[in-house]
């Protein structure tokens, strides 16, 4: 039986329930309505709820534990779509994996993300961002992670959240939700984090693996290479390769690692899966211009921290925006 499509009105700037007699004329089979809006087209099969981004998200996570699959949610101020694709990667050279595709990471992403894991699917990654306190709770709920993963604490939602400690509580939200005896990768370097851990231990049977430069971590470094092909860096005396660009990207792959390993790969499966490793565009994607530079495009949905460790090497040009601004503009100003 070929599954149909149902219509989800979410109200925003533009108003969903406007378009629920277009969603049906072009294929869905039934449409929410909330409650509170008037005049419901009477003539259309509709499903009547109190608030249609809850019913979404009830509806998700009424889904997810119907599957056997195990949800590995990953969260940061940064890194957390580079850590996803590369967990992607690497898991997929041994599980059926399925991913967020794209940023659908919010509070309406999440779910619809949800309700797209196949049945068949082992492994589910699931990204998770915020923009307030008490978001990364809901939607560790509905996702009920088997593995919950921290990339690290910056400065993005600061003018929101007002310090780093009020963005590392609302981080450490994802393991509200984590299942019992679940596990939480974390970057150990990040004392917010190890000093919350602390507490939030003392009445739970959460298992933990950290990662991070400091080798009082779980998963460290021993040693580092890095140029403009990416990084060569063991660990625990194995060997990886990383065809990424930036130093900064080995912390995401120690947490690939960890996760790795506690799923039962082995470091030949895990540097496969790093070799096949591509991200989206405008994600540290280079390019070499014509007059012989080499520009590093990660314009997508930049911040200060990210903006500060890809700055580090000073033999290439940088593009770094925000949403929405012209690359095209920027970079005839940059290489003459």
């Amino acid at each position: 039986m070929t599954p149909e499509p149902l219509f989800i009105p979410i109200i925003r700037e533009l108003d969903g329930h406007n378009y629920v007699n277009e969603a049906i004329t072009k294929g869905a089979i039934a449409s929410f309505w909330q409650k509170d809006h008037p005049n419901p087209p009477d003539h259309l099969p509709l499903i009547y709820v109190d608030d249609c981004l809850e019913a979404l998200q009830k509806l998700a996570a009424q889904y997810r534990r119907e599957l056997p699959v195990k949800v590995i949610g990953v969260t940061g101020s940064n890194g957390k779509t580079t850590t996803k694709e590369m967990l992607n990667s690497v898991l997929q050279t041994k599980f059926r994996v399925y991913k967020t595709e794209g940023n659908l990471n919010s509070q309406v992403g999440v779910p619809l993300t949800v309700l797209g894991i196949k049945k068949d699917a082992e492994i589910a990654i699931i990204e998770m961002g915020m923009s307030e306190r008490g978001q990364i709770e809901q939607l560790s709920r509905i996702t009920n992670p088997d593995i919950a993963v921290i990339t690290m604490i910056g400065v993005s939602h600061l003018s929101s959240l007002g310090s780093r400690e009020a963005i590392a509580a609302a981080k450490l939200e994802i393991v509200t939700g984590l299942k019992s005896g679940g596990c939480f990768v974390f970057n150990g370097d990040e004392p917010l984090l190890t000093k919350e851990l602390l507490k939030i231990k003392k009445n739970s049977s959460l298992e933990t693996i950290s990662f991070g430069q400091g080798d009082f971590n779980d998963v460290s470094v021993e040693y580092a290479l890095s140029n403009s092909d990416g990084s060569q860096f063991s660990v625990a005396n194995d060997i990886y390769n990383l065809p990424l660009l930036g130093a900064h990207n080995i912390n995401n792959a120690l947490a690939t690692i960890a996760i790795a390993l506690r799923l039962g790969l082995n470091p030949a499966e895990i540097n496969e899966g790093f070799l096949h490793l591509k991200l989206p565009d405008m994600r540290l994607e280079k390019i070499t211009s014509p007059s012989g530079f080499t520009i590093i495009n990660d314009a997508w949905n930049a911040s200060p921290d990210s903006v500060n460790a890809a700055i580090k090497k000073n033999d290439v040009i940088l593009i770094k925006a925000s949403r929405g601004v012209q690359i095209d503009s920027i970079i005839p100003f940059l290489i003459k």
